[in-house]
Parts: C-alpha cells; structure tokens; sequence
C-alpha cells in the first residue's frame, strides 16, 4: 500500500496574541497617548495665545489710525443724551471704521442710543466678531450680553461679547460731575492723545484682554465685555473698560483677566503685545479696596494723594499714562 506523501507533513502553525500580549501592547499605546496629548494641547493653546494677540494687534493697529485722523484716541463712551446716561456707545464702536469694520459704524451710529435700537439693527450686531474674541475663553458669545439683561435689568443690551477692553487706569471710579482721576489710556469724558503719555508708550497698557476664571460668588459671565453698549454713563463703564486697583486675573468685574494659563495679552500704547503674567509685581493698597464716587471733593483729594504713589507694583504704573513713575529695566 502506498503512503500519502503528504501524510506525516504538518504546515507552519499560526498563533493568536495571548491575552497578557495584547494588555501589554494596550497599555504601551495608552502610555504613548498619555505622553503626546497634553504635548497636543499645549501646541493648540499655543496657537489660541497667538491668535489672541494677533486680535489685540489688530485692535492696538485700529486705535493708532484713529489717532492718526482724529489727533487723539476715542474716549471711553458717549453718552446719547445730555440728560440721559443710560443709552451711549463705547469706544470699540467708534474704531470700527478703522478696523475695516466702516459697515458696523455706519448702520449703528445713526441710532440715537442702544435703547432704541431698531430690531434689523439690534440682529445685525448680534454676531461675534472674530477678532474681538480670543479664542480660549469659553464663556458663551451672548453670556455678558444676557448676564447684564438679567441681572443688572438692561433688556436692550445687543452686541455679542469682546474679550478685549480700554484701560481704565488705577482708579475705580464715578461721578459724572467729578475729575478724571484714571492716568489711563481710554478715559471717560474726553479722548487723550499719544503725547500725553509721558510714562513711554512701550510701557503704557492701551487694552487688554478680559475673561478667564472667575473668584468665588462671581457670575462668570460679568467677566468680558461688550463692544457696543456702555452703560449708565456717570458710573464705572464695565462692558468697555477694566482697572489696574486689582490684580491680573482676580477674577472680578473690574479687573483684566484671560483664560491662558498663568497670565494674559496686553496692547501697549506703542502698538506691541506683551503677554503679563498673573503673578508680576502688584503692590495692593487703599485704591483698590475702593470704588470712588469723584463727585465727592474729599476722595478726589485723596485719591490724587495715591494714585502717583511710587510704591505701587509694575502692574500698577502700566495702567498709568503720566504718574511720573516710569519704568525703568523691571519691565
């Protein structure tokens, strides 16, 4: 009997992962996205903070044409009428035209104040304007908008969020009747000019960016501004401008603040961005404890006694224009 001549022939045998082999090559993969994941999050916040200062040239280049036709940088808000103080336009509005935004301009300008605001004219500034946002804050577009509605009772409010505000200077301040006491650079009342910043445009806060975490009891949403509205004109003008009586990222209303990590964007007067940190030096002091009503002579009085303080931190005198408290190599 003839064998089969493949009988006793056994081919080449094919053997699976055991189970140890393929825990072990998963766990090898997870480890390698651990690794690289927070590398990808880091290159994408990179390129948020770019962006944001990119807007905030934008914005600085946008200011600096206004000055170059106006002679002087717009001032904080105009108020609609001289007996009422609820209804004007922020500066961000009136350096539209110089942005290549003339459209915005010159279908809002023409209505009387924010409280008329005809509803084809109240949609159209509703949609966000890229460079106005920063891209890492996460507070909705509509958030301060809905957060004053609400909250503070101005149902008319209109515009979408900016992230990017004047400086109001030290002083956190009201009274129509009274002074200017801010050294700021985007001051209520009347705009100033580039000359008047004798503290050295390159070391002189012109905007800045507002967001970011918000301190404990504090609605998030109060923390960025708006670009059209000002309100209640004799008061402090929260949607448009910020102060330097707290620190870099308090977390407050009236403070600047970002959503990047361990600091913020700034514009200065000289038309360059510099990212601050959040822990620059910051001397806190009476001013900031307070919130001044200048129609009262006595504050005025003192607060011209602290603003120039040479004791202030560096943050303190980059909000302020012309203290005589230039700053030399600390910044």
């Amino acid at each position: 009997m003839m064998k089969n001549k493949h009988s006793g022939c056994r081919g080449p045998q094919r053997r699976g992962f055991t189970l140890v082999e393929l825990l072990v090559v998963i766990a090898i993969i997870g480890t390698l996205v651990g690794l690289l994941l927070p590398a990808v999050q880091a290159a994408r916040e990179s390129a948020r903070l770019s962006q944001c200062g990119n807007n905030l040239k934008q914005i600085a280049l946008g200011l600096h044409n206004y000055h170059d036709a106006r002679k002087e940088l717009p001032k904080a808000f105009t108020k609609s009428t001289p007996v009422d103080s609820t209804g004007g336009w922020n500066w961000i509005l009136y350096t539209m035209p110089y942005m290549e935004f003339a459209e915005v301009f010159r279908v809002v300008a023409p209505q009387s104040r924010y409280t008329e605001l005809t509803n084809a004219v109240a949609s159209s500034v509703d949609p966000p304007i890229p460079f106005l946002i920063c891209p890492s804050c996460m507070v909705p577009i509509t958030g301060p908008r809905d957060y004053y509605r609400t909250a503070w009772g101005f149902p008319n409010m209109s515009s979408s969020k900016t992230n990017y505000v004047g400086n109001g200077g030290t002083v956190k301040q009201y009274g129509g009747s009274g002074p200017d006491l801010s050294f700021g650079t985007i001051r209520k009342g009347k705009g100033i000019k580039f000359s008047d910043v004798t503290d050295g445009l390159s070391k002189t806060v012109l905007v800045g960016e507002v967001g970011g975490p918000a301190a404990a009891g504090v609605d998030s949403r109060i923390l960025p501004g708006l670009w059209l509205e000002s309100y209640r004109g004799d008061d402090m003008i929260l949607p448009t401008l910020r102060y330097g009586a707290e620190k870099l990222n308090a977390g407050v209303s009236t403070a600047f603040g970002s959503s990047h990590k361990a600091g913020g964007n700034f514009a200065m007067c000289d038309g360059s961005v510099r990212f601050l940190s959040d822990q620059i030096n910051f001397v806190g002091g009476a001013l900031a404890a307070n919130t001044l009503d200048v129609s009262n002579a006595g504050n005025v009085s003192w607060a011209r006694s602290q603003i120039a303080l040479p004791s202030y931190g560096v943050y303190q005198k980059l909000m302020t224009r012309s203290d005589g408290n230039a700053l030399g190599d600390e910044f």
